[in-house]
């Protein structure tokens, strides 16, 4: 698990070591980066993640994603948010988890309303787990973003009404915790009407190209090209 792990931080960062040099790498130094946006994303490698694990604290992960060109970090990603729930690092794998949901993304985390607001949705008013959260986070900078989420959601007016991929799956839309990428939704559009017509038909959870998601009800049944 540990080589794994030390390789997941390699793709992740963008950084090429040698073994010697790998020994010095933690893995509290992954986090703070995905806070930040400093992370190399899609790479062209397409994945199907197709994941249910069922934890407390909402922790837990229900998720079938194709991410058609960032297959690498979406991959890695899941293997840090197991390394996380192994050690019962509740906070660390929330993380983890909205970073799977949202295909694996450079996104400066920190300064995100969109995850705020998922995450005061999941509170719901606890803040028993919210302080679970802030205890269990191995970085300071995780910590502040927990301790700074509103234990109630803000009231939001948003079109459509279906918002993003954690709470609604019965329509096509946008995901909301992201701002759209022309090209994304392009590249997305093109393989859904072309290169995806057959291995796309019997539908998935969710089509992601780069920040652009489209989402149906079923899980995913299909081979990437």
């Amino acid at each position: 698990m540990l080589i794994k792990l030390l390789f997941s931080i390699f793709n992740l960062l963008g950084i090429f070591a040698s073994v010697a040099s790998a020994a010095v790498v933690s893995y509290e130094a992954i986090l703070p980066n995905i806070l930040n946006g400093n992370i190399s994303t899609n790479n062209g490698v397409s994945a199907l993640v197709d994941w249910v694990s069922e934890q407390p604290h909402q922790c837990g992960l229900d998720v079938s994603i194709a991410s058609l060109n960032n297959g690498e970090v979406m991959k890695d990603a899941v293997m840090l948010y197991e390394y996380a729930l192994a050690g019962e690092k509740w906070g660390d794998a929330l993380l983890l988890k909205h970073f799977i949901l949202y295909n694996g993304q450079a996104h400066v985390y920190l300064n995100s309303s969109d995850l705020k607001y998922d995450l005061s949705r999941l509170l719901d008013g606890n803040e028993t787990m919210r302080d679970i959260w802030i205890e269990s986070s191995t970085n300071p900078q995780l910590k502040e973003l927990y301790q700074s989420v509103d234990l109630v959601p803000p009231v939001r007016h948003l079109v459509p009404p279906a918002r993003d991929l954690l709470y609604k799956r019965d329509d096509t839309q946008f995901d909301g915790s992201h701002v759209l990428d022309n090209d994304d939704f392009q590249n997305l559009g093109n393989w859904l009407g072309v290169g995806g017509n057959d291995t796309a038909q019997d539908g998935t959870g969710d089509y992601c190209w780069g920040s652009f998601c489209v989402s149906w009800s079923t899980r995913a049944n299909f081979i990437l090209n």
